[in-house]
């Protein structure tokens, strides 16, 4: 039997826009772990743990993570290749970060265990795709409640990371800017 798709009403990104934004929440990423990340050059995952090879992506969120109890998951990037955390797995990123800039709040993921599971739910509680439209492609993710994946959220220290909140935020206070 074969899936139906169902989309949902498109939001609409500026590109150019949220690449700057994220920039600016991955360098303050780097500012509130201390030294435990390096940076990469980006096209194979954002940055590695610190004295390994373990690379680790990272993803940014704009929303307020008291309005939203979901987590954006982006499944497709320019138009059908694989986004967000699957992406990242064919990249052989180990983690996934997910963090809301506003608070700071940060949400660990071993790569590999959240892709199975956004593909159980969105077979089992059919999450619906939703098109959010760039000038030049669009991108495709899923709404995926917080609380569906909560057993899977790692603390920083439990992958090498320190990571203070309070730095974190600043850096973005200080900057003006909200990835």
């Amino acid at each position: 039997m074969s899936k139906t798709i169902k989309w949902v009403k498109p939001i609409k990104a500026n590109f150019q826009s949220d690449l700057a934004k994220g920039r600016i929440g991955e360098l303050a990423l780097l500012h509130a772990t201390g030294g435990t990340l390096t940076p990469t050059d980006g096209r194979t995952g954002d940055f590695v743990i610190t004295g390994t090879r373990i690379k680790v992506e990272v993803k940014s969120d704009g929303y307020d993570i008291d309005k939203t109890p979901n987590l954006f998951i982006e499944k497709y990037s320019y138009g059908n290749k694989p986004g967000g955390c699957y992406q990242a797995l064919e990249h052989g990123c180990k983690y996934f970060v997910y963090i809301f800039a506003k608070s700071g709040d940060l949400f660990c993921f071993e790569t590999r265990a959240l892709v199975d599971r956004i593909n159980l739910l969105h077979d089992s509680v059919n999450l619906k795709l939703t098109d959010v439209p760039n000038p030049n492609y669009t991108t495709r993710g899923l709404k995926v409640n917080r609380d569906l994946i909560t057993d899977l959220m790692l603390e920083p220290k439990d992958i090498g990371i320190k990571y203070d909140s309070d730095k974190y935020k600043w850096y973005i206070n200080y900057n003006r800017a909200t990835p």
